[in-house]
């Protein structure tokens, strides 16, 4: 829910379009956000004190705009019902890999065994878009080795 509040008040308090070229990766698919965003937009509508302060223009974009525009969710979310969520939110190319390791150590205690929380991921993404798609492999790595240059010429 932090998560959400943050980004919400950096959103409200013009943010996003004060620092156009700002790029955020939320953690835990955005928590709450790509749930709660279309209710957090109808609030911003219809919220007549923004509109009277002249806080809701005609031109502003939507927080689904900057979803798109300017952030980045990981994929610690454990499921693939939350993962489309994130991925209808803000895309499929915004979306990367990402654990709770080594936060949650392996359910089993064997330090050296399985780490459910890579494995539940790994399998949401899968379940999500498919094992070997080209949408699964870049949630994987392929959107991170681009969004942060690993192997850029650049």
């Amino acid at each position: 829910m932090e998560t959400t509040i943050a980004v919400a008040r950096m959103y409200l308090a013009g943010v996003f379009d004060a620092v156009p070229d700002l790029r955020m990766l939320l953690a835990h698919s955005g928590g709450t956000l790509p749930f709660l965003a279309g209710r957090i937009e109808s609030c911003i509508v219809h919220d007549g004190h923004l509109v009277r302060e002249g806080k809701v223009k005609s031109t502003r974009r939507t927080i689904w705009q900057v979803l798109k525009e300017q952030v980045y969710l990981d994929a610690v979310i454990y499921s693939d019902v939350g993962l489309k969520a994130a991925i209808d939110a803000s895309g499929v190319d915004r979306l990367m890999f990402g654990t709770d390791h080594p936060f949650f150590p392996p359910v089993n205690s064997d330090e050296q065994g399985e780490w459910e929380s890579m494995t539940w991921n790994r399998d949401s993404v899968s379940k999500a878009l498919g094992a070997d798609s080209e949408a699964a492999k870049a949630v994987m790595g392929g959107n991170a080795v681009e969004v942060l240059k690993l192997f850029g010429d650049d």
